[in-house]
């Protein structure tokens, strides 16, 4: 019997359900014959791979499915044709290697192309090994504390995965890994030294030179690297360098004036590093799509991170500054064509430059915790604003005219200083022009890659705006609906609440709003949808020092077959995403209102009626110029009045 018919007879004796072994035995050009084999038991294990050892050219098995495996020592010196090879955990955050008595792991790396071990268990790699065949070594979170000694083949090596060595105090000889796209040292806390015949540096407390020889590095992630100085300007020679990970360095004093010549950058995040100024190279960066910051604070910190006067790039989408304690901000801003995000969330400069208007892609602007920050300047059409705790903001200069709500948010949470006037214009433009989105949507072809619109307003306030049409205290409203409600363009509901001063932390706080609508059988369909995320991906603590007013809309609401319902109540909850109600943070006021689209025939015939309208007017004003003016502005309301009463000219 071979022994791809014995793996199959054994796999045919085991339970279909748990199989998180997968043994490779047959590989032809085309494709790829894998045998999924289930580990009931660690002799299952062994006769699994000692029956069809000489055959197995790959072996995947998810850690994280099994208990715990104890090996033969010698379990895979038969495997002189394994070039696959794959023990992983699919459960983040379980790092803990299962598989024990490890030791003759020589004859692995014969043929192998894959090599994967989460948290592998020795401190050492085998001191013979061939890895010529070698494309990707992957070991995350594994115990090693030197990895080999001597120089190694590794010509067809193209990424190399050490991510949370915390034993490994230095990278060995590298100097023939020409092929290298992907190198990780992530969270290698202990890291010190790279062999000199690459690196030519004893202690990583300087990235040295010889860094610039890696010419097809494509990802340099060198985050948490304690220890790390100073980084040498030999880096900008990285030509294919995409992605450069320099965060939680907190040594790192200075970035190489000549980072301007990495012209295949991408993806820069140096946040939380101990530089005082961004170099002024930045703005070569001409392929650049995110810079971040964040954390930066410069030396000593009340002098703020400094930002070269020139900031420009044609495709920055996404800038973050967190925290940088930045006094002041270049008009180069401005200049950035392509930018989406922009944070610049807990910084000292009082003003945005005005040509921030400019930034016609501008989707997103973040201001929180700016506590010298007093008046908003006029912002692209469409762009949503966060300025949370920004206790000195005052005036927001015609923030009504960019309102465009696709997806839109403006969060003004303990904004108290902020001129009511401008708010109220605010939500009244809003309002109108929620009516003008439901029917641009009603028309669009549910096929085509068009996400339903969504938004929300958030400002200091106590009362309900009347537009809406259905109003209560508490946490409920309930709605009579009219005949027909449902047929005649509706779109979707538009819902706002008041809640109260609330001291405690509403990090990641939910607003969910409970729709109930009575059905013809005297029945209650439910359904839930979110209305607001407090603090969404940003993690602030937002408590609300006095009322506030949240008022948001959702056209996703799916209720086919429902359209025969009479009567809606709609509740609102404040929890979190575990389905918990917060408990002395209740709505105190709620309101909602039925959005329908306008029928496009009778807007056909309003804009022909102005146009009739605005003609006559303009005849009669030649025929009667003779007239007193009194005379005319009396036939021109006449004028109107007949028109209204649909007569003939």
């Amino acid at each position: 019997m071979d022994s791809k018919h014995q793996l199959s007879l054994l796999s045919d004796e085991l339970s279909p359900d748990w199989r998180p072994l997968r043994i490779w035995i047959h590989y032809v050009p085309d494709y790829i014959v894998w045998q999924s084999i289930a580990i009931l038991s660690v002799s299952y294990f062994h006769l699994a791979v000692d029956k069809g050892s000489e055959a197995i050219e790959g072996i995947s098995l998810d850690m994280s499915k099994v208990k715990e495996i104890c090996m033969h020592p010698s379990i895979f010196t038969k495997m002189h044709r394994l070039r696959f090879f794959k023990f992983y955990n699919s459960i983040s955050g379980e790092n803990r290697c299962k598989v024990h008595h490890v030791r003759s792991m020589e004859s692995l790396f014969n043929e192998q192309r894959y090599f994967h071990w989460d948290g592998y268990p020795l401190k050492t790699l085998p001191s013979k090994i061939s890895p010529e065949h070698l494309v990707s070594l992957e070991m995350p979170n594994s115990n090693i504390e030197q990895l080999w000694n001597d120089v190694q083949n590794l010509v067809v090596l193209k990424r190399l995965n050490l991510s949370y060595f915390k034993q490994l105090s230095r990278i060995p000889d590298l100097s023939l890994a020409l092929n290298l796209e992907e190198l990780n040292l992530a969270g290698c806390t202990s890291l010190f030294e790279i062999h000199s015949s690459i690196q030519h540096l004893n202690k990583l407390e300087e990235l040295p030179s010889s860094i610039g020889n890696l010419s097809r590095l494509v990802t340099l992630d060198l985050r948490k690297c304690l220890r790390l100085k100073k980084v040498s300007s030999s880096l900008c020679n990285l030509k294919s360098l995409e992605s450069l990970y320099l965060s939680g360095c907190l040594k790192l004093e200075k970035l190489p004036e000549e980072i301007g010549n990495l012209g295949s950058l991408k993806n820069m995040v140096a946040n939380e590093i101990a530089i005082s100024q961004v170099p002024s190279s930045i703005s070569c960066l001409n392929r650049v799509e995110l810079l971040s910051f964040a954390g930066c604070k410069g030396r000593p910190p009340q002098m703020g991170l400094k930002l070269p006067i020139l900031f420009q790039s044609q495709i920055l989408e996404n800038l973050s500054l967190i925290n940088c304690n930045i006094i002041e901000l270049p008009e180069s801003l401005g200049q950035l064509p392509s930018l989406k995000y922009l944070n610049l969330e807990e910084n000292n400069f009082e003003k945005i430059p005005s040509n921030i208007k400019q930034v016609s892609k501008l989707s997103l602007l973040i201001l929180d915790n700016r506590k010298r920050f007093l008046s908003l300047p006029e912002l692209p059409c469409g762009s949503s604003v966060y300025a949370r705790h920004c206790t000195s903001l005052e005036t927001l200069s015609n923030l009504s005219t960019l309102f465009k709500p696709l997806c839109q948010k403006f969060d003004f949470c303990n904004c108290f200083k902020l001129n009511r006037n401008e708010v109220r214009e605010i939500v009244e433009e809003a309002l109108k022009k929620i009516q003008v989105l439901a029917t641009w949507w009603k028309e669009q072809d549910l096929e085509d890659d068009h996400h339903p619109p969504r938004g929300s307003i958030w400002y200091p306030g106590s009362e309900i705006p009347e537009w809406f049409s259905f109003q209560s205290m508490g946490s409920s409203v309930t709605l009579e609906l009219p005949p027909g409600w449902f047929y005649n363009n509706f779109v979707g509901f538009a819902l706002c609440a008041i809640f109260p001063e609330f001291r405690g932390d509403t990090r990641n706080l939910l607003v969910d709003s409970e729709f109930k609508l009575k059905t013809k059988d005297g029945d209650w369909h439910v359904a839930t949808y979110l209305l607001f995320v407090w603090n969404e991906d940003f993690g602030v603590n937002s408590s609300l020092e006095s009322d506030h007013v949240l008022l948001g809309y959702d056209f996703s609401m799916d209720l086919d077959g429902l359209g025969g319902s009479d009567k809606a109540c709609i509740q609102f909850y404040i929890g979190n995403y575990l389905d918990k109600r917060t408990e002395g943070f209740d709505v105190k006021k709620c309101g909602a209102h039925l959005i329908y689209a306008q029928d496009p025939s009778k807007r056909l015939r309003s804009k022909v009626e102005d146009d009739q309208l605005a003609t006559r007017i303009r005849m009669l004003g030649e025929v009667y110029s003779y007239i007193s003016l009194l005379s005319l502005e009396e036939l021109f309301l006449e004028l109107i009045q007949s028109h209204g009463n649909g007569e003939g000219p």
